[in-house]
């Protein structure tokens, strides 16, 4: 059901469209994680929950949620629920125009017409609508679909529950550093044991492996500017290169290497 729109004019740069229909069985619908390039859920019908950083965004029929490329986040689907909506994965170079769209803004609502519009352009894109002689269509409802963003009005987020953000703004600050989860329980004055169930219930992850996470982003971050991998593993709290390398090929399927290499081209 995917289908990539290669954008003349945008460096042969590529979006991907591809629908999803989520049911709330369980409280969530992914782990947290995070992506190279820039993604876009825009809700056609239900409501569900966007994670991003450490900011909830309510989404309702009609509202696009910016995720920026490296920001931590998931889906979480109310129980009993079900959602339909699109994901766009832009990346490289169109993934900058976006954010710029957006400005600080992560949550919009569309008026009605951008709406069923821009609903129109995902179905079709996502299904290979597009022929070969179609190439000005399609670029005329992507530059649409820009002017949409960018023409959105703004819908105001909430935050994690007070305690808990502030857990997540201190691991956010420290997870270069942090060796032991018992730093963060003791820090916080809680057990272990209620650290990983905060962890677990509010965002479906780990504290470990949020922690690694934030790791695994910033190296890649750093990978990207052009730091060697070396570097960039031992600027971001992994002590051993071989671990590190091990862990990056486990949640990536690559080296840091291969992947590095294959940026810095595409750059």
């Amino acid at each position: 059901m995917e289908n990539d729109v290669f954008l003349p004019g945008f460096n042969a740069e590529a979006i991907s469209v591809f629908p999803k229909r989520d049911y709330g069985d369980a409280p969530f619908n992914s782990g947290i994680h995070f992506h190279d390039f820039t993604e876009i859920l825009i809700n056609v019908s239900g409501v569900y929950e966007a994670l991003v950083e450490n900011t909830v965004y309510s989404c309702r029929p009609g509202t696009a949620v910016l995720i920026k490329p490296y920001d931590t986040h998931n889906v979480r689907i109310p129980p009993k629920t079900e959602c339909v909506y699109y994901v766009v994965w832009i990346y490289n170079g169109n993934s900058d125009l976006f954010s710029r769209l957006f400005g600080s803004d992560r949550l919009i609502t569309l008026d009605e017409k951008d709406e069923k519009r821009l609903v129109s352009f995902c179905e079709r894109a996502s299904t290979g609508g597009y022929g070969d002689n179609e190439k000005f269509e399609m670029l005329s409802d992507y530059f649409y679909m820009l002017t949409c963003f960018e023409n959105a009005a703004p819908v105001e987020s909430r935050p994690f529950p007070a305690f808990f953000r502030s857990i997540l703004d201190y691991v956010d600050a420290n997870f270069r550093e942090i060796k032991y989860l018992k730093e963060v329980s003791d820090h916080f004055g809680i057990s272990r044991h209620y650290l990983i169930k905060l962890f677990k219930e509010r965002i479906n992850i780990l504290p470990k492996d949020y922690v690694e996470l934030k790791r695994m982003s910033a190296a890649k971050t750093d990978m990207l500017s052009g730091m060697n991998i070396t570097e960039a593993c031992l600027n971001n709290g992994f002590c051993d290169y071989c671990y590190f390398i091990k862990r990056f090929k486990y949640r990536f399927g690559v080296t840091p290497k291969k992947w590095q290499t294959a940026q810095l081209v595409n750059k």
